[in-house]
Protein backbone atom coordinates (compact mmCIF):
# COMPACT_ATOMS: atom_id res chain seq x y z
CA UNK A 1 0.00 0.00 0.00
CA UNK A 2 2.71 2.57 0.61
CA UNK A 3 4.77 2.50 -2.35
CA UNK A 4 1.57 3.13 -4.48
CA UNK A 5 0.12 6.01 -2.02
CA UNK A 6 3.90 7.07 -2.36
CA UNK A 7 3.61 7.51 -6.04
CA UNK A 8 -0.01 9.28 -5.88
CA UNK A 9 1.55 11.89 -3.60
CA UNK A 10 4.31 12.83 -5.84
CA UNK A 11 1.99 13.00 -8.99
CA UNK A 12 -0.06 15.52 -6.82
CA UNK A 13 2.94 17.77 -5.61
CA UNK A 14 4.35 17.67 -9.18
CA UNK A 15 1.11 18.77 -10.88
CA UNK A 16 0.59 21.90 -7.81
CA UNK A 17 3.75 23.13 -8.49
CA UNK A 18 2.80 23.18 -12.30
CA UNK A 19 -0.61 24.48 -11.52
CA UNK A 20 1.65 27.52 -9.27
CA UNK A 21 4.17 27.96 -12.81
CA UNK A 22 0.54 28.63 -14.76
CA UNK A 23 -0.86 31.10 -11.86
CA UNK A 24 2.42 33.03 -11.74
CA UNK A 25 2.73 33.23 -15.98
CA UNK A 26 -0.97 33.97 -16.42
CA UNK A 27 -0.66 36.83 -13.67
CA UNK A 28 2.44 38.05 -15.84
CA UNK A 29 0.70 37.93 -19.16
CA UNK A 30 -2.68 40.30 -17.68
CA UNK A 31 -0.17 42.94 -15.80
CA UNK A 32 1.40 43.02 -19.13
CA UNK A 33 -1.72 43.38 -20.96
CA UNK A 34 -3.28 45.73 -18.80
CA UNK A 35 0.08 47.93 -19.15
CA UNK A 36 -0.03 48.51 -22.60
CA UNK A 37 -3.58 48.57 -22.60
CA UNK A 38 -3.44 51.47 -20.52
CA UNK A 39 -0.82 53.03 -22.66
CA UNK A 40 -2.81 52.89 -25.54
CA UNK A 41 -5.39 55.02 -24.04
CA UNK A 42 -9.12 54.52 -22.14
CA UNK A 43 -11.31 57.17 -21.59
CA UNK A 44 -10.68 59.36 -18.96
CA UNK A 45 -12.79 62.87 -16.82
CA UNK A 46 -11.15 65.43 -15.37
CA UNK A 47 -11.56 68.45 -13.73
CA UNK A 48 -9.89 71.46 -14.30
CA UNK A 49 -9.59 75.05 -13.58
CA UNK A 50 -8.52 77.92 -15.35
CA UNK A 51 -9.14 80.68 -12.86
CA UNK A 52 -11.27 83.21 -13.29
CA UNK A 53 -14.12 82.16 -15.98
CA UNK A 54 -14.26 85.40 -17.73
CA UNK A 55 -10.45 85.14 -17.73
CA UNK A 56 -8.19 84.24 -21.06
CA UNK A 57 -6.67 81.27 -19.59
CA UNK A 58 -10.55 80.11 -19.11
CA UNK A 59 -10.67 80.53 -23.03
CA UNK A 60 -7.13 78.22 -23.70
CA UNK A 61 -8.73 76.12 -21.37
CA UNK A 62 -11.87 75.62 -23.42
CA UNK A 63 -10.29 75.30 -26.85
CA UNK A 64 -8.62 72.39 -25.21
CA UNK A 65 -11.84 71.09 -23.84
CA UNK A 66 -13.28 70.88 -27.03
CA UNK A 67 -10.09 69.28 -28.51
CA UNK A 68 -9.50 66.79 -25.87
CA UNK A 69 -13.06 65.26 -26.45
CA UNK A 70 -12.43 63.38 -29.72
CA UNK A 71 -9.43 61.24 -28.15
CA UNK A 72 -11.85 60.30 -25.40
CA UNK A 73 -10.54 63.01 -22.30
CA UNK A 74 -13.56 64.92 -21.07
CA UNK A 75 -12.93 67.78 -19.23
CA UNK A 76 -15.29 69.76 -16.57
CA UNK A 77 -14.04 73.45 -16.23
CA UNK A 78 -14.83 75.23 -12.78
CA UNK A 79 -13.97 78.56 -11.56
CA UNK A 80 -11.71 79.68 -9.03
CA UNK A 81 -11.00 83.35 -7.21
CA UNK A 82 -6.97 82.45 -9.44
CA UNK A 83 -4.32 80.44 -9.45
CA UNK A 84 -3.85 80.41 -5.87
CA UNK A 85 -6.98 78.41 -5.16
CA UNK A 86 -6.77 76.41 -8.53
CA UNK A 87 -3.30 75.34 -7.22
CA UNK A 88 -4.46 74.78 -3.27
CA UNK A 89 -7.32 72.49 -5.28
CA UNK A 90 -5.07 70.77 -7.33
CA UNK A 91 -2.68 69.66 -4.21
CA UNK A 92 -5.94 68.86 -1.99
CA UNK A 93 -7.00 66.37 -5.08
CA UNK A 94 -10.17 68.43 -5.40
CA UNK A 95 -8.82 69.37 -9.20
CA UNK A 96 -7.21 66.44 -11.49
CA UNK A 97 -5.17 69.37 -13.62
CA UNK A 98 -5.28 73.32 -13.91
CA UNK A 99 -3.59 76.22 -16.06
CA UNK A 100 -1.82 78.32 -13.46
CA UNK A 101 0.51 81.49 -13.85
CA UNK A 102 3.92 80.25 -12.73
CA UNK A 103 6.36 82.00 -10.45
CA UNK A 104 4.18 81.51 -7.05
CA UNK A 105 4.46 78.96 -4.27
CA UNK A 106 4.96 74.94 -4.50
CA UNK A 107 2.39 72.51 -2.84
CA UNK A 108 2.11 68.85 -2.23
CA UNK A 109 1.27 66.77 -4.57
CA UNK A 110 1.15 68.97 -7.37
CA UNK A 111 3.51 68.15 -11.05
CA UNK A 112 4.32 70.01 -13.83
CA UNK A 113 2.52 69.08 -16.99
CA UNK A 114 3.49 71.34 -19.66
CA UNK A 115 4.09 75.32 -20.26
CA UNK A 116 2.41 76.70 -23.13
CA UNK A 117 4.04 80.01 -22.88
CA UNK A 118 4.75 83.37 -21.74
CA UNK A 119 1.69 85.44 -19.78
CA UNK A 120 2.71 89.27 -19.47
CA UNK A 121 2.17 91.32 -16.44
CA UNK A 122 0.15 93.65 -17.39
CA UNK A 123 0.13 97.63 -15.59
CA UNK A 124 -3.19 99.41 -17.28
CA UNK A 125 -3.16 103.34 -15.96
CA UNK A 126 -5.10 106.44 -16.50
CA UNK A 127 -4.02 108.57 -18.86
CA UNK A 128 -0.68 110.98 -18.03
CA UNK A 129 -0.01 108.27 -15.47
CA UNK A 130 1.90 106.14 -17.89
CA UNK A 131 5.38 108.52 -18.18
CA UNK A 132 5.46 108.39 -14.24
CA UNK A 133 6.94 104.84 -13.42
CA UNK A 134 5.72 102.24 -10.86
CA UNK A 135 6.58 105.17 -8.30
CA UNK A 136 4.38 107.60 -10.08
CA UNK A 137 1.57 104.74 -8.49
CA UNK A 138 2.01 105.61 -4.38
CA UNK A 139 -0.51 107.16 -2.60
CA UNK A 140 -3.11 106.24 -5.60
CA UNK A 141 -5.88 103.26 -6.01
CA UNK A 142 -3.99 100.37 -7.24
CA UNK A 143 -6.30 96.80 -8.47
CA UNK A 144 -4.34 94.01 -7.89
CA UNK A 145 -7.12 91.64 -8.58
CA UNK A 146 -8.25 88.93 -6.28
CA UNK A 147 -6.71 88.00 -3.00
CA UNK A 148 -4.48 85.23 -3.09
CA UNK A 149 -4.59 85.32 -7.17
CA UNK A 150 -0.83 84.66 -8.88
CA UNK A 151 -1.85 88.44 -10.53
CA UNK A 152 -2.14 89.53 -6.87
CA UNK A 153 0.72 88.14 -5.38
CA UNK A 154 3.16 89.04 -8.69
CA UNK A 155 2.26 92.60 -8.32
CA UNK A 156 2.78 93.04 -4.53
CA UNK A 157 6.25 91.98 -4.96
CA UNK A 158 7.09 94.09 -8.59
CA UNK A 159 5.15 97.21 -6.42
CA UNK A 160 7.97 95.91 -2.98
CA UNK A 161 10.79 95.87 -5.69
CA UNK A 162 10.29 98.77 -7.10
CA UNK A 163 9.66 100.66 -2.99
CA UNK A 164 6.39 100.68 -2.53
CA UNK A 165 5.05 99.08 0.56
CA UNK A 166 1.47 98.18 0.90
CA UNK A 167 0.91 100.75 3.44
CA UNK A 168 2.18 103.02 0.31
CA UNK A 169 -1.21 102.80 -2.11
CA UNK A 170 -4.67 101.62 -1.78
CA UNK A 171 -5.28 98.45 -2.66
CA UNK A 172 -8.74 97.36 -4.33
CA UNK A 173 -9.93 93.69 -5.46
CA UNK A 174 -12.20 93.94 -8.53
CA UNK A 175 -11.70 90.44 -9.99
CA UNK A 176 -11.86 89.70 -13.76
CA UNK A 177 -15.26 88.78 -14.11
CA UNK A 178 -16.32 92.04 -12.16
CA UNK A 179 -14.05 94.42 -14.99
CA UNK A 180 -15.88 92.24 -17.40
CA UNK A 181 -19.46 93.79 -15.70
CA UNK A 182 -18.39 97.46 -15.52
CA UNK A 183 -21.03 100.17 -17.07
CA UNK A 184 -19.74 100.69 -20.14
CA UNK A 185 -21.01 104.93 -19.11
CA UNK A 186 -18.58 104.91 -15.52
CA UNK A 187 -16.98 107.54 -14.59
CA UNK A 188 -12.91 107.23 -14.95
CA UNK A 189 -12.51 108.50 -11.57
CA UNK A 190 -15.17 106.30 -9.63
CA UNK A 191 -12.37 103.73 -10.74
CA UNK A 192 -8.93 102.59 -9.78
CA UNK A 193 -6.29 104.53 -11.13
CA UNK A 194 -3.91 101.75 -12.29
CA UNK A 195 -4.91 97.77 -13.28
CA UNK A 196 -2.70 94.79 -12.53
CA UNK A 197 -2.65 91.57 -14.02
CA UNK A 198 -0.81 89.06 -15.39
CA UNK A 199 -2.52 87.41 -18.71
CA UNK A 200 -2.02 85.45 -22.24
CA UNK A 201 -2.06 88.23 -25.05
CA UNK A 202 -4.76 89.73 -25.61
CA UNK A 203 -5.98 90.44 -22.62
CA UNK A 204 -9.97 91.03 -22.72
CA UNK A 205 -10.24 92.82 -19.80
CA UNK A 206 -7.04 94.74 -20.72
CA UNK A 207 -9.00 95.50 -23.77
CA UNK A 208 -12.05 96.67 -22.41
CA UNK A 209 -9.55 98.73 -20.09
CA UNK A 210 -7.96 100.39 -23.01
CA UNK A 211 -10.91 100.54 -25.33
CA UNK A 212 -13.99 101.81 -23.64
CA UNK A 213 -12.02 103.88 -20.57
CA UNK A 214 -8.79 105.37 -22.40
CA UNK A 215 -6.34 103.10 -19.80
CA UNK A 216 -2.62 102.97 -21.00
CA UNK A 217 0.02 100.88 -20.49
CA UNK A 218 2.81 101.16 -18.07
CA UNK A 219 6.15 99.58 -18.86
CA UNK A 220 8.07 97.86 -16.14
CA UNK A 221 12.14 98.55 -16.74
CA UNK A 222 13.61 96.34 -14.41
CA UNK A 223 12.50 92.83 -15.63
CA UNK A 224 16.11 91.67 -15.70
CA UNK A 225 16.64 92.50 -12.47
CA UNK A 226 14.02 90.97 -10.87
CA UNK A 227 14.10 87.62 -12.52
CA UNK A 228 17.90 87.57 -10.59
CA UNK A 229 15.38 86.97 -6.94
CA UNK A 230 12.83 84.97 -8.80
CA UNK A 231 13.87 82.38 -11.51
CA UNK A 232 10.40 81.69 -12.90
CA UNK A 233 9.82 85.05 -13.87
CA UNK A 234 11.74 86.23 -16.41
CA UNK A 235 11.95 89.38 -18.69
CA UNK A 236 9.31 89.95 -21.39
CA UNK A 237 7.37 92.49 -23.26
CA UNK A 238 3.81 93.47 -24.78
CA UNK A 239 4.63 93.68 -28.48
CA UNK A 240 3.22 97.36 -30.20
CA UNK A 241 -0.23 98.06 -31.03
CA UNK A 242 -1.51 95.04 -29.06
CA UNK A 243 -4.53 96.83 -28.49
CA UNK A 244 -5.21 99.81 -30.58
CA UNK A 245 -3.43 101.21 -33.83
CA UNK A 246 -5.10 105.16 -33.22
CA UNK A 247 -4.11 105.90 -30.46
CA UNK A 248 -1.50 102.80 -30.53
CA UNK A 249 -1.56 100.84 -27.36
CA UNK A 250 0.91 100.79 -26.12
CA UNK A 251 2.91 102.91 -28.98
CA UNK A 252 6.28 100.59 -29.09
CA UNK A 253 7.62 96.94 -27.89
CA UNK A 254 6.78 97.74 -24.00
CA UNK A 255 9.06 96.24 -21.68
CA UNK A 256 7.18 94.19 -18.64
CA UNK A 257 7.47 91.20 -16.55
CA UNK A 258 6.61 87.30 -17.47
CA UNK A 259 5.75 83.88 -15.70
CA UNK A 260 5.30 80.71 -17.37
CA UNK A 261 1.37 79.40 -18.35
CA UNK A 262 1.59 76.07 -16.61
CA UNK A 263 -0.20 73.00 -16.97
CA UNK A 264 -0.38 71.01 -13.91
CA UNK A 265 -1.70 68.09 -12.51
CA UNK A 266 -2.45 65.84 -9.60
CA UNK A 267 0.73 63.33 -9.03
CA UNK A 268 -2.48 60.75 -8.89
CA UNK A 269 -4.01 61.66 -12.44
CA UNK A 270 -3.57 58.71 -14.46
CA UNK A 271 -0.34 59.21 -17.10
CA UNK A 272 -2.19 57.86 -19.97
CA UNK A 273 -5.02 60.78 -19.30
CA UNK A 274 -1.80 63.63 -19.51
CA UNK A 275 0.02 61.52 -21.82
CA UNK A 276 -2.97 61.72 -23.99
CA UNK A 277 -3.50 65.23 -23.38
CA UNK A 278 0.10 66.33 -24.64
CA UNK A 279 -0.78 64.48 -27.89
CA UNK A 280 -4.01 66.66 -28.17
CA UNK A 281 -1.84 70.25 -27.45
CA UNK A 282 0.87 69.79 -29.82
CA UNK A 283 -0.30 67.12 -32.42
CA UNK A 284 -3.81 68.44 -32.96
CA UNK A 285 -5.40 72.09 -34.21
CA UNK A 286 -5.42 73.41 -30.00
CA UNK A 287 -3.33 76.49 -30.45
CA UNK A 288 -5.12 77.77 -33.71
CA UNK A 289 -8.28 77.61 -31.81
CA UNK A 290 -7.10 78.73 -28.49
CA UNK A 291 -5.45 81.67 -30.87
CA UNK A 292 -1.53 80.60 -29.05
CA UNK A 293 1.43 81.31 -30.80
CA UNK A 294 3.21 78.23 -32.16
CA UNK A 295 3.69 76.01 -29.07
CA UNK A 296 7.77 74.79 -28.60
CA UNK A 297 7.09 70.73 -28.48
CA UNK A 298 10.63 70.16 -28.17
CA UNK A 299 10.71 72.51 -24.79
CA UNK A 300 7.13 72.17 -23.93
CA UNK A 301 8.29 71.42 -19.97
CA UNK A 302 9.83 75.16 -19.82
CA UNK A 303 11.49 75.80 -16.76
CA UNK A 304 10.64 73.45 -14.11
CA UNK A 305 8.76 74.76 -10.86
CA UNK A 306 7.23 71.42 -9.73
CA UNK A 307 8.60 67.69 -10.31
CA UNK A 308 7.39 66.36 -14.00
CA UNK A 309 4.22 64.66 -13.79
CA UNK A 310 4.87 60.73 -15.24
CA UNK A 311 2.30 60.98 -17.86
CA UNK A 312 4.84 64.22 -19.16
CA UNK A 313 7.74 61.57 -19.39
CA UNK A 314 5.56 59.42 -21.38
CA UNK A 315 5.36 61.86 -24.07
CA UNK A 316 8.87 62.78 -23.61
CA UNK A 317 10.10 59.33 -24.33
CA UNK A 318 7.32 58.43 -26.94
CA UNK A 319 10.20 58.70 -30.06
CA UNK A 320 12.44 56.69 -27.89
CA UNK A 321 12.70 52.57 -28.11
CA UNK A 322 9.79 50.95 -26.72
CA UNK A 323 11.98 49.68 -23.83
CA UNK A 324 11.88 53.27 -22.16
CA UNK A 325 13.11 53.75 -18.22
CA UNK A 326 9.37 53.47 -17.75
CA UNK A 327 8.99 50.36 -19.22
CA UNK A 328 11.91 48.83 -17.18
CA UNK A 329 10.71 50.73 -13.86
CA UNK A 330 7.58 48.57 -14.25
CA UNK A 331 9.18 45.11 -15.02
CA UNK A 332 11.31 45.64 -12.18
CA UNK A 333 8.70 46.40 -9.70
CA UNK A 334 6.47 43.08 -11.29
CA UNK A 335 9.72 41.16 -11.09
CA UNK A 336 9.81 41.97 -7.55
CA UNK A 337 6.24 41.61 -6.97
CA UNK A 338 6.61 38.16 -8.47
CA UNK A 339 9.78 37.10 -6.52
CA UNK A 340 7.57 37.73 -3.66
CA UNK A 341 4.63 35.94 -5.04
CA UNK A 342 6.71 32.58 -5.55
CA UNK A 343 8.70 33.21 -1.91
CA UNK A 344 5.37 33.39 -0.23
CA UNK A 345 3.74 30.50 -1.99
CA UNK A 346 6.87 28.37 -1.45
CA UNK A 347 6.51 29.24 2.73
CA UNK A 348 3.00 28.46 2.48
CA UNK A 349 3.05 25.50 0.96
CA UNK A 350 5.89 24.32 2.92
CA UNK A 351 3.75 25.39 6.01
CA UNK A 352 1.25 23.17 4.84
CA UNK A 353 3.13 20.26 4.25
CA UNK A 354 4.73 20.84 7.41
CA UNK A 355 1.48 21.10 8.63
CA UNK A 356 0.15 17.74 6.83
CA UNK A 357 3.17 15.59 8.15
CA UNK A 358 2.85 16.83 11.91
CA UNK A 359 -0.75 15.98 11.63
CA UNK A 360 -0.05 12.51 12.70
CA UNK A 361 1.51 13.49 15.64
CA UNK A 362 -2.07 12.95 17.34
CA UNK A 363 -2.78 9.43 16.25
CA UNK A 364 0.77 8.66 17.40
CA UNK A 365 -0.40 10.72 21.07
CA UNK A 366 -3.35 7.97 20.93
CA UNK A 367 -1.23 5.10 20.04
CA UNK A 368 0.86 6.00 23.03
CA UNK A 369 -1.69 5.87 25.18
CA UNK A 370 -2.66 2.05 23.93
CA UNK A 371 0.60 1.05 24.20
CA UNK A 372 0.80 2.27 28.17
CA UNK A 373 -2.47 1.02 29.20
CA UNK A 374 -1.55 -2.00 27.67
CA UNK A 375 1.37 -2.16 29.52
CA UNK A 376 0.08 -1.78 32.84
CA UNK A 377 -2.49 -4.43 31.85
CA UNK A 378 0.71 -6.49 31.32
CA UNK A 379 1.59 -5.95 34.83
CA UNK A 380 -1.22 -7.68 36.37
CA UNK A 381 -1.29 -11.09 37.13
CA UNK A 382 -4.82 -11.63 35.64
CA UNK A 383 -4.87 -10.14 31.86
CA UNK A 384 -8.61 -8.66 31.50
CA UNK A 385 -9.68 -10.32 28.14
CA UNK A 386 -12.55 -7.93 27.68
CA UNK A 387 -9.92 -4.68 28.03
CA UNK A 388 -7.52 -6.08 25.56
CA UNK A 389 -10.47 -6.59 23.50
CA UNK A 390 -11.15 -3.17 23.67
CA UNK A 391 -7.89 -1.83 23.23
CA UNK A 392 -7.56 -4.08 19.68
CA UNK A 393 -10.64 -2.35 18.42
CA UNK A 394 -9.45 1.07 19.74
CA UNK A 395 -6.00 0.68 17.86
CA UNK A 396 -8.26 -0.94 14.74
CA UNK A 397 -10.06 2.45 14.54
CA UNK A 398 -7.18 4.20 14.84
CA UNK A 399 -5.18 3.17 12.27
CA UNK A 400 -8.54 2.84 9.56
CA UNK A 401 -8.56 7.13 10.78
CA UNK A 402 -5.45 7.85 10.13
CA UNK A 403 -5.10 6.00 7.22
CA UNK A 404 -8.31 7.74 5.98
CA UNK A 405 -7.41 11.27 6.94
CA UNK A 406 -3.96 11.34 5.29
CA UNK A 407 -5.00 9.24 2.40
CA UNK A 408 -5.27 11.48 -1.02
CA UNK A 409 -4.83 14.96 0.94
CA UNK A 410 -1.33 14.95 2.12
CA UNK A 411 1.40 15.96 -1.30
CA UNK A 412 4.15 15.54 0.77
CA UNK A 413 6.85 12.70 1.20
CA UNK A 414 7.36 13.77 4.73
CA UNK A 415 4.01 12.86 5.28
CA UNK A 416 3.80 9.69 3.76
CA UNK A 417 7.18 9.06 5.99
CA UNK A 418 5.39 9.66 8.86
CA UNK A 419 2.76 7.77 8.07
CA UNK A 420 4.25 4.62 7.71
CA UNK A 421 6.17 4.95 10.87
CA UNK A 422 3.02 5.69 12.36
CA UNK A 423 1.55 2.31 10.59
CA UNK A 424 4.68 0.25 11.89
CA UNK A 425 4.49 1.19 15.44
CA UNK A 426 0.74 0.19 15.15
CA UNK A 427 1.60 -3.40 14.11
CA UNK A 428 3.94 -3.60 16.64
CA UNK A 429 1.53 -2.70 19.19
CA UNK A 430 -1.31 -4.79 17.82
CA UNK A 431 0.75 -8.29 18.07
CA UNK A 432 2.08 -7.49 21.39
CA UNK A 433 -2.07 -7.07 22.10
CA UNK A 434 -2.33 -10.54 20.21
CA UNK A 435 0.43 -12.43 22.21
CA UNK A 436 -1.58 -11.07 25.64
CA UNK A 437 -4.62 -11.89 24.29
CA UNK A 438 -3.03 -15.41 23.38
CA UNK A 439 -1.54 -15.58 26.93
CA UNK A 440 -5.07 -14.31 28.63
CA UNK A 441 -6.63 -17.48 26.85
CA UNK A 442 -4.85 -19.98 28.10
CA UNK A 443 -5.33 -19.04 31.57
CA UNK A 444 -8.95 -18.39 31.22
CA UNK A 445 -12.54 -19.01 28.84
CA UNK A 446 -13.00 -16.70 25.78
CA UNK A 447 -15.73 -13.70 27.32
CA UNK A 448 -18.76 -14.68 26.15
CA UNK A 449 -19.15 -12.51 22.53
CA UNK A 450 -15.47 -12.29 22.41
CA UNK A 451 -13.62 -12.51 19.17
CA UNK A 452 -10.28 -12.99 19.15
Amino acid sequence: MAPVQTTHLLRKLIATRYVLIVLILLSLGISIYFYWRGIQGNTYQLRMSAGSLHGRRTDIARALVEEANAPGIFIEIEGTQGSGEALQKVSEGRLDIALIQGGIETLPNVQQVAVLQREPLHVLVKPGLDSLGLNGLRGRRLNLSSPGSGSNLLSKEVLAFAGLSEETYTETNLSYSQIAQLPRDSSMSQLPDAFFMVSSLPSGQAEILVKEYGYRLMEIPFGAAFSNQRFAVKEYWIPAYTYGLVPSVPQKRLKTLGTQLILIAHKSTPRQAINQLLNVIYGGDFARKANLPSLDEDNFLGALEYPIHPGARMYRNRDNPAITSEFVEYVENFRSFVFSLIIASFFIWQWYARRKGLGIVRYLVELNQIELRVLNLEMHTDLEMGELIRMRNQLIKLKSEAIAHHSGQDFSIRGEESLTSFLNHATHTSNYIHQLMARARQKAPTPEGGRF
